[in-house]
């Protein structure tokens, strides 16, 4: 189970206690050689060894990728069909404990703009741009959120989203771009140095997430990839340990099986790797694309809220501003940056529509 949002406000990422009661556990996977090995059981270590079997029990069955990912889908057809009501009803069904929540918050933020409720638009925003998310999502939320803030003129909160995007995503597009040209990072090879199971989930790539391609490792190419790595890493380990073991193998049939598997694992590894990097470099490339769709429409706007600025400029006009509710009803708190849990996907923004001379399309 993914837990994405909550893992990377408490900061646990690679510190997780919980696992996944499915799929593939590498360290016991390996336990159940040793122990084949140890009662010479050749019919059970074959078993281990069939590629096949090992991807039916690290992906098989409805996993909760897969129904969460079901239901994004069923939302983005209510979405590209227009009925938004409908869509924001299964975008809610996302639990903040989904890989896809994030997305799904960012796509709910798009439904109500395109419903032109800039308020809840604004303040879906508002929880995908809190600092602990900033630098692991993609460009899309600042085009969200300068496009409602041009629909309601708040000219100030445009330009400084225009600078937040610069210099919260700076790092990310530069780490993105490297590995679009190589299919390689320090950050790829760190998270996979801490996947022991599978499907591999947020808490198992850690922070360096925020430096690859997004959800990357719920792509399922990758998936098997890193499975033949790490399988077939753990391959090796047993067999230089039993070439180093003071205990003869010439009489194990398990022992036989493995020494006699380790130069094709170790050709498995290779090309799992070189399979990997291209994979990684395709999703890369994807992402740098989407990167650069997306600054030009930025760049776009930043032309037409500079020319509003420099046609208004003569004219007494009073510009729009969002801010956090101030219904008496609602208790509030200063917004100093820091990040409750329980606030995530709870904003409300309170804005004021341009005044009916002033607004224009772009």
């Amino acid at each position: 189970m993914g837990i994405t949002a909550i893992a990377l406000l408490v900061g646990v990422l690679s510190q997780a206690s919980e696992k996944s009661e499915t799929g593939l556990q590498l360290n016991q996977w390996r336990s159940e050689l040793q122990l084949a090995l140890s009662q010479n059981n050749k019919s059970k270590a074959e078993q281990l060894f069939q590629f096949e079997n090992l991807k039916k029990k690290s992906f098989g069955g409805a996993s909760d990728f897969e129904q969460d990912r079901n239901i994004l889908t069923k939302a983005r057809n209510f979405f590209a069909e227009g009925k938004y009501k409908e869509a924001l009803e299964q975008y809610n069904r996302i639990s903040k404990t989904s890989d896809y929540w994030l997305e799904a918050v960012e796509e709910k933020s798009w439904s109500y703009l395109r419903m032109g409720d800039y308020e809840k638009s604004l303040a879906q925003v508002r929880t995908l741009i809190t600092p602990v998310f900033v630098s692991a999502i993609g460009p899309e939320p600042f085009l969200l959120k300068t496009i409602a803030e041009l629909k309601i003129c708040d000219y100030k909160g445009m330009f400084a989203t225009l600078r937040e995007f610069k210099s919260a995503q700076k790092q990310r597009l530069e780490s993105i771009n490297q590995l679009s040209d190589s299919g390689d990072s320090k950050e790829l090879q760190d998270a996979l140095q801490r996947v022991s199971q599978f499907p591999i989930d947020s808490i198992e790539i850690g922070k360096s997430q925020k430096l690859l391609p997004r959800l990357f490792y719920l792509d399922r190419e990758v998936q098997e990839s890193i499975l033949q790595i790490k399988i077939n890493e753990e391959i090796v380990k047993e067999a230089d340990e039993i070439v180093n073991s003071s205990e003869s193998s010439s009489s194990n049939s398990v022992a036989k099986i493995i020494l006699n598997s380790k130069s094709d694992s170790l050709r498995k590894i290779k090309d799992s790797k070189e399979k990997l990097r291209k994979r990684m470099r395709i999703l890369a490339q994807q992402e740098a694309e989407e990167y650069y769709r997306i600054v030009q429409k930025l760049q776009l706007a930043e032309v037409e809220v500079t020319q509003r600025v420099f046609a208004d400029s003569g004219r007494k006009i009073s510009k729009s501003k969002s801010r956090f509710t101030d219904n008496p009803d609602d208790l509030t708190f200063i917004d100093n940056g820091e990040v409750w849990i329980d606030d995530l996907d709870k904003y409300e923004a309170k804005v004021n529509a341009c005044e009916s001379n002033l607004r224009r399309k772009m």
